[in-house]
């Protein structure tokens, strides 16, 4: 009994018998024991007798100061999951105990122990070949309300580019998020398709690496599709159009799109939900000098945790992300030409006295560097042949980078990125920081255009305020490379939304070299007595009873209802309590879906408008 693998071997066998006779309880359909047990075991647990068999069964490369080991029932959840063996696909030293409760024990968490019985469980997916990766992320997918609309984009009128269309991974991926959210396949245990799981090794994977793969074939033959429905604009675009105007300024940094685009994107164009647009902004700090904002496409939003601490919240992490970051010496244009002026212009105050011969040179260089400052004109062909600018000239400073959000997406996916790179052994190893998320997200305080600049010159009084017009209510832009774009959590929002809704959490349980991945997600589904009054109604009926207020709610409440949490483990489907879901520390990405798109103006909400 003083061997740790024969205490971890007797502890699974207790378990194997446990849970096989919880299977014919009656309390398996009511009181989630498995459940209770598995929290009580893990509660009394000590954190240092786990972390001591760890080191004992896993002698670790470099040592861990035990200041940083986390003690919060998560991380001692996920550690005795190692342990036990439930993180490895054979079951680790469960997996040698009993081939009769290798694959019961094998689905144990800290969430649940048991399956409960019922009809409204929605579809698993089967996993013999370590694909938890992918099943959490399809399942995560198959949340998102816009998703299905945009797959649909991938068809074709063509018959034959149809033919081949079915068996793309957009059509593919349509026809399984189906059956996914198809109340008709509750209980059952689908399997993913050949073509879907063609995108990864044979070797397990990270579940964001493979949500990449497959957005970005998704995405390719989206645009194969509709590539050729849009129509060319003709005499058409010549006419007025009657679409709203930009709310954006002239000078905001942003171009509307041309009469000619708006005309050509009359076809059938479905942007995908997932994608939305950044904002790059890179200033010099000391000339002011910015090219302007750069966008890029994203389809997820990556956050990284900060090494020493324990606990953190999805705020917190979108601050960092948002954040100024500060490089040094790097060569601006601008600094350049403003140096070289100088040095020219003391030059030809000391060669007054000379022949216009000998001051034509430095006269005509000063002539194109004035010319090229006051045109805003830095383009490197500029300074090395209109202005002769040398290297000896080249000037360095400190610029500031800020990247925000320009366009949110219909559908937020955000990644937690866990992996850590430990430069004195050149090994990975996880963070398993917990992180704190909410279920209604407003990602507008994180939108370019939500800084208030009153609030911020408050602090920084970089210009004199008075002599600004920072009325709260008119779209200004922040120019100073010191001052944030956007006010995130920590200054009052300018503005307020996109308001977005959790729909799919995906966590990871085990180390960086291995584990499993869970996805939490919402299912809509109808209750009985709802189905039956849809199935028995008719339309006249129908009709009448929307026009009553009292069957509106009573409807909606309904709704309400039948959309439940449920906690996939592969083909295991559990429900869980919406507070369960938000209690996932060891979360690994996030999907939410935009309720309501709009961005209001804080006044206007302050004014009741």
């Amino acid at each position: 009994l003083k061997s740790p693998t024969v205490i971890i071997v007797a502890i699974g066998i207790l378990f194997t018998a446990f849970y096989q006779s919880l299977h014919s309880s009656p309390f398996d359909h009511h009181r989630h024991p498995g459940q209770l047990l598995w929290d009580l075991i893990v509660t009394l647990t000590p954190a240092a007798l786990l972390y001591a068999l760890d080191d004992w069964l896993n002698p670790p490369m470099f040592l861990v100061s035990k200041a940083l080991r986390p003690r919060t029932f998560t991380a001692k959840s996920e550690l005795l999951i190692k342990l036990l063996g439930m993180d490895q696909p054979g079951g680790g030293i469960i997996g040698s105990v009993t081939s009769a409760g290798k694959k019961s024990l094998s689905t144990l968490s800290g969430a649940s122990l048991l399956k409960k019985s019922g009809t409204d469980a929605p579809a698993g997916l089967g996993n013999n070949d370590y694909s938890c990766f992918q099943n959490s992320i399809l399942q995560g997918l198959a949340s998102l309300q816009p998703l299905p609309d945009y797959l649909e984009a991938a068809r074709v009128d063509d018959a034959e580019a149809e033919a081949a269309s079915k068996e793309g991974s957009a059509s593919t991926l349509q026809q399984l998020i189906a059956q996914l959210i198809s109340n008709d396949n509750n209980g059952k245990t689908l399997w993913t398709p050949g073509k879907l799981k063609s995108l990864h090794s044979w070797e397990q994977q990270d579940a964001q690496e493979y949500y990449s793969k497959l957005l970005d074939e998704v995405e390719k033959e989206v645009v194969r599709a509709t590539k050729g429905q849009v129509k060319p604009a003709g005499l058409e675009s010549a006419l007025p159009k009657d679409d709203t105007e930009s709310q954006h300024s002239d000078d905001s940094g942003y171009q509307s799109v041309s009469t000619a685009s708006k005309a050509g994107s009359d076809a059938k164009m479905v942007k995908n939900p997932l994608e939305g647009m950044t904002a790059q902004r890179v200033a010099c700090v000391q000339c002011g000098f910015s090219e302007g904002l750069s966008l890029q496409p994203f389809n997820c939003i990556t956050l990284n945790l900060g090494v020493g601490t324990m606990q953190h919240d999805l705020y917190e992490l979108l601050d960092s992300y948002t954040q100024l970051e500060s490089i040094e010496q790097v060569e601006c244009n601008k600094c350049t030409l403003l140096k070289a002026k100088k040095l020219l212009t003391m030059l030809l105050d000391r060669m007054s006295e000379q022949p216009e011969t000998k001051l034509a040179e430095p006269r005509a260089r000063l002539e194109a560097i004035e010319r090229a400052l006051e045109e805003d004109d830095f383009d490197e062909k500029t300074l090395k042949e209109k202005c002769k600018v040398t290297a000896q000239v080249r000037s360095s400073s400190t610029k500031t980078k800020q990247v925000v959000v320009a366009r949110p997406p219909r559908s937020l996916a955000v990644h937690v990125n866990r992996s850590v790179f430990d430069v004195n052994t050149g090994n990975m190893w996880k963070n398993l920081a917990a992180v704190r998320f909410p279920r209604t997200l407003d990602l507008g305080p994180w939108c370019l255009g939500s800084a208030d600049q009153s609030a911020i010159f408050r602090k920084h009084t970089l210009i004199d305020a008075e002599k600004e017009d920072l009325t709260p209510d008119k779209e200004t832009w922040v120019f100073d490379p010191k001052s944030s774009m956007i006010s995130g959590d920590q200054y009052p929002s300018k503005i307020s939304g996109p308001i977005y809704e959790l729909r799919a959490v995906v966590t990871h349980q085990g180390q960086h070299e291995n584990g499993h991945y869970i996805c939490y997600r919402k299912h809509s589904a109808r209750t009985a007595k709802t189905q039956d009054k849809s199935d028995s109604a008719t339309p006249e009926e129908d009709s009448k009873s929307f026009d009553d207020e009292k069957t509106l709610v009573e409807t909606a409440e309904s709704e309400v209802d039948g959309d439940k949490w449920w906690r996939m483990s592969d083909e295991h489907v559990w429900d869980v309590t919406e507070e369960n879901v938000l209690a996932q520390g060891g979360v690994f990405m996030l999907f939410y879906d935009c309720v309501d798109p709009h961005s209001v103006l804080s006044s206007s909400l302050e004014s009741g408008d």
